[in-house]
């Protein structure tokens, strides 16, 4: 199993851990930098980022 994998997975046996949420990565650096193990993002923030609606991209076209 993969080194990245195994981490995560300790994570949860230790209980409750804060996973910030991140879409740029500017913003991941920092959260490492500050000792954050795992970062989490979502599509909508991903999207609005790049200044589209969520939904509009890799999905929507295979939807059409």
């Amino acid at each position: 199993m993969p080194k990245k994998v195994e981490c995560f997975r300790a994570l949860h046996k230790t209980g409750c851990f804060v996973m910030p949420n991140r879409w740029d990565i500017a913003g991941a650096r920092i959260m490492t930098g500050l000792g954050f193990k795992a970062l989490a993002t979502t599509s909508s923030d991903y999207a609005f980022s790049k200044g589209k609606k969520d939904g509009t991209g890799r999905l929507a076209a295979l939807k059409a």
